[in-house]
């Protein structure tokens, strides 16, 4: 199963149309097919938290964060394109969350800002910005596996400029075939399930074969992870049999060099 969140109706009704999706009886604003479950969360991240919660999932069940965005640089981020989000910034707690992304599921990616209320403002360096992706992330990570946790914006507006809503949803209707194809590769794709599992486990053995400190270990699986997506390879190691501390220690960033 699929399960998508959007923040409002104008995003998520494309999808409904696309695959028929049929409103449940629920108090939630929840739409359902065999393949797929979409409830439309209402703005901002408690909302959006709250909503992955409500949501039953099985163990390799996918959820997508779907919506709109604004660019504070429309020549790094452009406007009416889409991005997959590989790193979120929660304005309000200062904290950084970085999706793992096994899944070749589009070309473009980017960084995103949650913020509490979106005004016009100058910004100097380029991002993305929108009120829900930490919230929604947050609450995936405690009921999904960290790979199968997607988000994907559509650039609406760019941050300076004044906001016509009537325009936004005309534009996010006529390029929507770009997330059409990202959900279909998101369906397609349970077959790779397996194979991700594996790569895994396989970082998870070399690690656990190591002399280093329980941090020093959970550090290192997750560089080898990041070294993974990011090269699609898994690079050797250096023995580690060493018990003195400061050369352990000394090893460790050594390693630490090499794999970043």
């Amino acid at each position: 199963m699929l399960y998508i969140v959007t923040a409002l109706k104008f995003e998520a009704l494309p999808i409904i149309k696309k695959y028929n999706l049929k409103k449940t009886e629920d108090k939630m604003k929840i739409y359902k097919n065999e393949n797929i479950t979409l409830i439309i969360s209402g703005i901002g991240k408690i909302n959006s938290a709250i909503s992955v919660a409500y949501l039953k999932n099985n163990k390799n069940d996918k959820i997508l964060n779907i919506g709109i965005a604004a660019t504070s640089n429309s020549k790094i981020y452009k406007k009416d394109e889409i991005y997959l989000i590989n790193e979120i910034y929660d304005e309000e707690i200062q904290k950084n969350y970085y999706p793992e992304i096994f899944y070749e599921i589009n070309e473009l990616e980017g960084k995103i800002v949650t913020k509490s209320r979106i005004q016009k403002e100058k910004i100097k360096y380029p991002i993305m910005i929108d009120m829900e992706s930490s919230g929604f992330y947050q609450s995936a990570k405690k009921f999904y596996k960290s790979e199968n946790i997607f988000i994907i914006k559509y650039i609406s507006d760019i941050l300076e400029e004044t906001i016509d809503y009537e325009v936004i949803k005309k534009n996010y209707i006529n390029n929507f075939e770009k997330i059409i194809k990202i959900i279909e590769i998101l369906i397609k794709n349970d077959e790779k399930i397996e194979d991700i599992e594996n790569i895994k486990d396989k970082i998870k053995q070399i690690v656990e074969k190591t002399s280093f400190t329980k941090y020093q270990k959970l550090e290192l699986k997750n560089l080898l992870t990041y070294h993974y997506l990011k090269y699609k390879n898994i690079p050797q190691l250096k023995s580690s049999e060493i018990s003195e501390k400061r050369e352990r220690n000394k090893l460790f960033y050594e390693i630490k060099k090499e794999i970043i």
